[in-house]
């Protein structure tokens, strides 16, 4: 638990994966997000998600529309590339993986279940 004095508005923290290493995992936030300015990616983010859920227009009971709306946000989290910006990934046999240049590797979860397709 942290204790800030009265006069600290906040914490700000930023977060990196990878499933290769911790130097993958900056190397991510880096390309990422390069600035930091949690005020824009949050504006940033919230416009993207906006725009994807107006393709969808719904005239029914409010129960209805956060059901189907839900569901749309749902649907648009899967797949997810899981590698790393130099596209090193973990593959199922644990081993550290580098792909062709042209493959491109996406990550289904399905519950428990991780289902891996390339494309």
């Amino acid at each position: 638990m942290f204790d800030f004095k009265p006069e600290v508005q906040g914490l700000v923290v930023k977060v990196a994966l990878s499933s290769v290493s911790e130097d993958g995992a900056i190397a991510n936030l880096d390309a990422e997000v390069p600035h930091f300015d949690f005020d824009a990616v949050h504006a940033a983010a919230t416009a993207a998600w906006i725009n994807q859920l107006r393709r969808m227009d719904v005239t029914a009971p409010r129960a209805v529309q956060v059901n189907l709306y839900t569901a749309m946000y749902h649907a648009l989290l899967s797949p997810n590339l899981s590698m790393d910006v130099d596209g090193s990934y973990r593959g199922p046999d644990i081993r550290f993986t580098m792909p062709r240049a042209s493959t491109l590797f996406r990550t289904l979860a399905c519950g428990t279940r991780i289902v891996r397709s390339s494309r």
